[in-house]
């Protein structure tokens, strides 16, 4: 039997989707062991006035499941932080206090045996320093099984980590982008099939500001790994248009109850799991560019050539630096 992580934290971040907080909610407390972990909810500041109304209703919805959990803290951020700031503060909070935190986005549901999951994926490698990563969700589920595989790959829908990892995180976009070579870009875009260092790149012009990349390039440059089930413990509902992101046919997840419990016992990444995802990415990189041109034909004409615009400049900005390395 796996001894749990006791000194272990749930971090959850919330804004102003009162029906999707409610659905992730209910989805935790099938995990038995949701009744008796540390539970912190960060609730994001108004962008607007407007924002009021649906975070009072986050609160409210938060308060009913309240009465579930041993300990439930809820944290209202008086400004807007923005998602990046709201996690890397929240997180690295916390992990001064507990060893160890879980992190769930309000628009994601999870599976029953998620927390099971992530705490025994906490014990086992508590110790691997290698092991910097618990991802909860898997791109590839076809096939799935009660096995975890390593990943170079780091996947923020449900995760966790330890403290004497998450201190590395680098968040210098200026250093980060000088210490990767040709080479490093190509591995760290899954052999060139996904452009994860575009969020380097637009990161560092200001025209995005997220955090996960900064993560995964932390990761990447210490030759971490990341622990990804084969069996996907996380669905995004997040894809209809509230939040940051619309439609993602890519992302069909259905939960097939099964317990992870067959963990690699070798620090190494799995060569299997690497060729699917590079298929898997292939497949939707040619599907996506068509779906893309069309919107943009659908789109006003006097639309049409600022996006355009706009996406020729990212990718000349991407070549240009990778020519010039």
């Amino acid at each position: 039997m796996i001894k749990t992580n006791i000194n272990t934290v749930l971090l959850i971040f919330a804004f102003s989707r009162p029906t999707h907080i409610s659905k992730l909610l209910k989805s935790l407390f099938t995990n038995s062991e949701a009744f008796h972990i540390p539970i912190v909810i960060f609730i994001d500041g108004p962008r607007k006035n407007e924002d009021n109304l649906k975070i009072n209703q986050v609160k409210e919805v938060i308060q009913k499941f309240k009465v579930n959990s041993k300990f439930m803290k809820i944290i209202c951020r008086k400004q807007n932080l923005g998602c990046k700031e709201n996690i890397i503060s929240g997180v690295t909070e916390y992990l001064k206090i507990y060893e160890s935190a879980i992190i769930l986005e309000e628009d994601l549901v999870v599976d029953k045996y998620f927390l099971k999951y992530m705490l025994d994926s906490l014990s086992i490698y508590e110790s691997s320093k290698k092991v910097f990563h618990i991802s909860g969700y898997s791109f590839i589920t076809e096939n799935a099984s009660n096995k975890a595989i390593f990943s170079r790959l780091m996947n923020c829908w449900g995760w966790a980590t330890w403290r004497d990892r998450w201190e590395f995180l680098n968040k210098d976009v200026n250093q980060i982008k000088k210490s990767f070579s040709k080479k490093d870009i190509l591995k760290f875009n899954i052999e060139g099939t996904h452009d994860y260092f575009r969020g380097i790149i637009e990161n560092h012009s200001g025209t995005l500001k997220t955090w996960a990349v900064f993560w995964y390039a932390t990761i990447f440059k210490l030759d971490g790994l990341c622990l990804t089930p084969t069996s996907s413990l996380v669905r995004n509902i997040g894809n209809d248009g509230s939040g940051e992101r619309y439609g993602d046919p890519f992302n069909k997840v259905y939960f097939k109850n099964i317990q992870i419990n067959d963990f690699p016992k070798e620090l190494k990444e799995d060569e299997d799991y690497l060729l699917k995802l590079i298929a898997y990415f292939k497949k939707k990189q040619s599907l996506i560019r068509i779906i893309v041109k069309n919107l943009i034909y659908l789109l006003p004409a006097k639309l049409q050539k600022p996006i355009t615009k706009k996406i020729i400049i990212v990718r000349l900005e991407v070549k240009k630096f990778i020519e010039n390395l």
